[in-house]
């Protein structure tokens, strides 16, 4: 397609012959020796020149006439600026390497086209060259390609099917990956394409935590149309190793009410459920409050005293239960309704404006907590828990009970039934550990009839569940995509802590012993932002930076990979680059080897993979395969590691 005129370590300059057609982001190779020695060039800029000569020509046109259009088609020719890429070498094995050496200059230049058989022994090799030692842990994360593709034509020249990039999933998810790209690139669809990828050919179980913004994961069809978790459980069905075919898929919709489980396969099960207000604890309401310090100080201390009141009345053994401790130590998430139904009941009637401070609010002020910061801490934690207050008159007196029906955290029986809540603000008022108690007839529910009933004590579904299904290799996808935002935050710094308190304290033998888990977090920066990771409480801060030593891995999903913190994004081991035009990231994927110009003009699912697990530590230009478009029929995962290699890299 044309010939070098020009050459640099930097810069190649081509004379384009006859009617080729080149774009940027193409890529060219130049033969050094036959396809024993290649040179791959990346095409940065397309220029359009005058050849020697036709300059001086247009200079002897008189002023003021214009040259003949005849003439100035003629004459223009196109330059392509090209970079060197890198330089294939063959020998006993493939060598890949940065390309320094610049190619002879009149050497003829050729594109790398699908269509042609050389172009497809060249990617062959490439593929080879690049990739690390084949083991069961290997899996295809995409193809190479020859450059952009917008038509149908164009994607069957350029994205060369057998010449895969294979990686070790066991390696790379610890290390953590960042897919950056700007809405409507692929990233849903290439995370999605790699859980297949791994569903289909891996030989180990890994436990996914998928956080489903928008529902996209949640998705299955009951007719004929294909969805996502209908292709992930025949990819599941399809492997030929028992411990991964016999894995299931959960997924939780937060809802305000529960519902009968689904089945759409036989391994998927959908779940329509709230959570238990009680897995909840004081952190992940001060990380989805975004409380300072001092501010979640007060809480635990206003939490403490309502869980030692609790604890030294004489309330039953069952009761108090649901307000101990978790094993952990973190504060039972049923203190948090509970300090609403107190305000609400007790402290209002307790000294408040006077002098004379008793019962429970004299604990408080005695600390330095005056009803003001309590109303406030009443109405922080009413409003994560959206839950609403309603009062029941009744024989001239009057008690506030609570409704969670429009929340995702289902309160205890005991705060939604009046006679319970009488109960429970009996014993509370009269515990022996209260300095001053006031008398039961000051309280406007001491007229309340006490009726005998039933109530659950535990409702919504606890989250030690999902723990155990992630850590036994299961796919658990969590669709938070109509939970309010503030209480979807919530629940996920709480399962997300929870998998990393499941690890601590552990040996590095029996950490090595446990599942991988890979947490798949799309709109990463909500919670790797640099307000945000300062925070101790942040999970998801703490796995970034050491989630390897544990065997948890993040897969950070992003718009605007910059809005992440600095120290975070670079702990992250493989990038995978989609089109975007903030010039913040173009800046710095470019500074790791992404080529600049080529960023923004990149179609769906095409980019760059950049990580130090292949043997060529810069970026290769990828396609990465949307979930839809991976074929499983009649495919089962080779058995041995000769089978693995042939099938993942056929040349």
């Amino acid at each position: 397609m044309g010939r070098i005129f020009s050459s640099s370590k930097d810069e190649v300059l081509i004379s384009v012959s006859g009617e080729a057609k080149v774009n940027v982001g193409d890529i060219l190779y130049i033969k050094i020796s036959g396809l024993d020695n290649v040179l791959l060039l990346h095409v940065e800029d397309i220029k359009s020149k005058l050849p020697t000569g036709v300059s001086r020509t247009l200079g002897l046109i008189p002023s003021g006439v214009e040259p003949s259009g005849s003439i100035i088609e003629t004459s223009v020719e196109e330059v392509i600026v090209a970079k060197p890429l890198f330089t294939l070498r063959r020998g006993a094995e493939i060598n890949v390497t940065r390309a320094i050496t610049p190619p002879p200059v009149n050497a003829p230049a050729y594109m790398l086209s699908n269509d042609d058989e050389e172009s497809r022994k060249i990617m062959g090799f490439f593929s080879k060259g690049i990739a690390q030692e084949i083991t069961e842990a290997t899996i295809p994360v995409g193809v190479l390609r020859s450059g952009t593709a917008s038509t149908r034509d164009e994607r069957e020249r350029k994205y060369f099917e057998t010449a895969k990039i294979i990686a070790n999933i066991e390696t790379l998810i610890p290390k953590h990956i960042l897919v950056s790209g700007q809405t409507g690139a692929g990233k849903t669809t290439s995370v999605m394409g790699l859980i297949i990828n791994w569903a289909l050919h891996s030989a180990k179980p890994t436990g996914w935590l998928i956080i489903d913004r928008h529902g996209e994961y949640s998705k299955y069809s009951t007719g004929l149309e294909e969805m996502f978790l209908n292709k992930l459980s025949k990819a599941l069905k399809a492997n030929s190793n028992e411990e991964i075919s016999t894995l299931r898929t959960y997924v939780y919709r937060l809802s305000f009410s529960p519902k009968e489980p689904e089945y759409p396969t036989s391994k998927v099960e959908v779940n329509h459920a709230p959570i238990n207000v009680g897995s909840l604890t004081v952190d992940d309401v001060a990380m989805a409050l975004d409380l300072r310090d001092e501010e979640t100080v007060w809480l635990e201390m206003i939490i403490e005293t309502l869980e030692s009141i609790i604890m030294s009345s004489d309330l039953e053994e069952s009761w108090k239960n649901i307000f101990k401790r978790s094993e952990e130590g973190s504060l039972s998430g049923h203190l948090l309704p509970l300090l609403v139904t107190i305000v609400d009941n007790v402290c209002n009637y307790e000294g408040v404006g006077v002098k004379e401070k008793k019962g429970v609010y004299r604990e408080f002020v005695q600390q330095g907590i005056y009803i003001q910061k309590l109303r406030l801490w009443r109405n922080r934690i009413a409003s994560i828990l959206n839950i609403n207050t309603r009062k029941i008159p009744e024989h001239g007196g009057v008690i506030v009970i609570l409704d969670d029906s429009r929340s995702i955290f289902k309160i205890s029986g005991i705060f939604k039934s009046k006679s319970a809540l009488k109960k429970l603000l009996k014993a509370v008022v009269t515990s022996p550990i209260l300095s001053a108690r006031q008398s039961l007839t000051s309280y406007k529910w001491y007229t309340i009839e006490e009726e005998e009933e039933a109530i659950a004590l535990e409702n919504g579904i606890p989250i030690n569940t999902i723990i155990e299904k992630v850590e036994k290799g299961n796919i658990v996808i969590l669709d938070i995509s109509t939970a309010p935002s503030n209480q979807a935050d919530a629940f996920v710094l709480n399962v997300v802590r929870r998998l990393l308190l499941g690890r601590l304290g552990l040996t590095p033998k029996e950490i090595r012993m446990k599942n991988i888990i890979a947490i798949v977090s799309e709109e990463a920066p909500l919670y790797l932002t640099p307000d945000k990771v300062r925070s101790p409480r942040n999970a998801f801060a703490r796995i970034a930076r050491e989630g390897r030593k544990f065997n948890i891995g993040l897969i950070a999903i992003t718009q605007l990979a910059t809005l992440i913190d600095k120290q975070l994004l670079a702990n992250m081991n493989t990038y995978v680059v989609l089109r975007t035009k903030f010039r913040s990231d173009i800046e710095y994927f470019s500074s790791i080897g992404v080529p600049p110009h080529e960023i923004p003009l990149l179609n769906d699912r095409e980019g760059y993979i950049y990580t130090p697990d292949l043997k060529v530590k810069d970026p290769i230009p990828t396609y990465f395969k949307g979930w839809f478009e991976i074929n499983i029929e009649e495919k089962g995962r080779p058995k041995t590691l000769k089978e693995i290699s042939k099938m993942l890299s056929e040349v």
